[in-house]
Parts: C-alpha cells; structure tokens; sequence
C-alpha cells in the first residue's frame, strides 16, 4: 500500500492546476428530523439523550450527549450505542458507525456526533431506534423514536445536505458522488465506484469557501466499494452559496471540480 506523501510545495503545486472539472446541477434533499429532547434513558451510571436523529440518502445522522449521574468524570469506556434501522420490506440492519465529532462539555457530559452508513435499497421510509449497552453495568437497552422517517426532496439549502449523484471518470475509475453534508462544523462527503479501489492511497478532496481552503483524506468503508471523507472546520468557515469542492491525484497533481457553487 502505498503511503501518502503530501507536502506544503506539492499542495501549492495542486492550487495551480485545474485539469478537467464538471459542474454539477444543484439538488437538495430535506431528511426527516425529530428533536428528541425527551429521548433519553438512564443506563448504569449515566444518562444518554438523543438530541438529533436525522436519516439520509446513504447515512444516519446522529447527535446525542452522554454524561454520569454522579457528576463523575467520564472515562474511556463509555455506553456503546448502536443504531439500528428497519422497514417493512427489511428486517433490522446494524449500521455501520463511525464518530464525525466529540468534544466535552464538562469534565462529565460528552456530546458526541455518529455517522451510520446503510444501503437504502431505494426504501421511502425506515424506523429507527438505537441499543445502548454499557459494559460497567452489563446492560443492554434501547431507545425507539417511534417515528417513521420519509424522504423528501427539496430546494431548501439551510439544512445543509446536498445530493449530488455526480458521475466523474478520473483515468480508469468511475466515481459517483452520491453527496455531502455541511453542519455545524462539521461535515462528510460520501461517493462510491462499481469496484474496489485503494483511492485513499492516490486521492485527496479539496474544499473551497471564500478564504477557507484545506485537504481532508478519503477513508473506505468497510466491505463495499463505498468511501467516506470527514470534515472538519471552525463555525462559520464554510458557506454553502460559495464552495467548491474538488479530488486531487496525489501523484500526477491533478484537480478534477466535483461540485461548485457561487451564488
């Protein structure tokens, strides 16, 4: 596997070379939200509130906070939630999972941000509740939200999800960008191709908004031919009526625009 060699000169030698860039039409989805202020359970010695659960096209967003009844300090085995989605056409699934977020509150509250990947299989709606099993205590519970989560699509850009469903040939690889999300401050760029490819190896993305400007690595997922990037900024660094996110080839410097937007 080859390791990824990025330096300050080849990053300046990448800003300068645009070769090849397809603009895409804007789409916009709106996911399902429930606020889930009430949605808390209390497991061994600490509560877990489910602040936001919201589901789209591939992932389940997921914002919560987990702190000790005690007011002790929170240690590194914390409660495991496991969120769980299931349909009347499919049986439950077990995502997945992987923390986007995580910052202290206090010395013993935690909240915590999830990525759950799932292949929807063009399903509308889905149920979804989430296990929690805390290994202090030896148990297992659960929280169902026991609301149904529809698709819907949208023009609305304040939520901050965009699909994109981009096909991009870049040498012999297909790439759908299927698309991105900017919250908060933080966000994930999802893609796939039709088979398997190292492209965390070769590849980088490349965001762009007014002043900001930064790389961030692509990551696979997990038995699937299906890639993730994670994004992270400070508050307000990224406006979403002025980006431009690209995929750079580490080796040849190549810059292929994925999505522009310049409103």
């Amino acid at each position: 596997m080859k390791k990824r060699k990025i330096t300050l000169l080849t990053i300046s030698i990448i800003s300068i070379f645009l070769i090849g860039y397809n603009i895409v039409k804007q789409k916009f989805i709106l996911a399902s939200t429930i606020y889930s202020v009430q949605k808390n359970i209390e497991i061994g010695n600490y509560n877990i509130d489910i602040i936001q659960s919201k589901l789209y096209e591939n992932y389940l967003f997921t914002k919560y906070t987990v702190e000790t009844l005690d007011k002790s300090e929170l240690n590194q085995n914390l409660p495991k939630i496991s969120p769980l989605i299931s349909s009347k056409q499919i049986n439950s699934i077990n995502l997945q999972t992987i923390i986007l977020d995580e910052y202290f509150i206090s010395q013993y509250k935690k909240e915590i941000t999830l990525i759950s990947f799932y292949d929807n299989k063009n399903i509308n709606d889905f149920e979804v509740k989430y296990c929690i099993e805390d290994i202090h205590s030896n148990t297992v519970d659960e929280i169902s939200l026991n609301k149904k989560y529809y698709f819907d699509e949208s023009n609305n850009i304040n939520d901050g999800y965009t699909l994109l469903n981009n096909e991009i040939n870049i040498g012999e690889i297909k790439i759908n960008f299927k698309d991105f999300l900017i919250k908060d401050k933080q966000g994930i760029l999802y893609f796939s191709s039709k088979e398997k490819y190292e492209i965390e190896d070769d590849y980088i993305i490349k965001i762009k908004s007014g002043d900001f400007e930064d790389i961030f690595f692509i990551n696979s997922i997990k038995n699937s031919a299906s890639y993730y990037v994670p994004i992270t900024f400070n508050n307000k660094d990224i406006n979403l009526n002025d980006l431009e996110i690209s995929i750079i080839n580490t080796n040849k410097n190549d810059k292929t625009l994925i999505y522009k937007n310049n409103q």
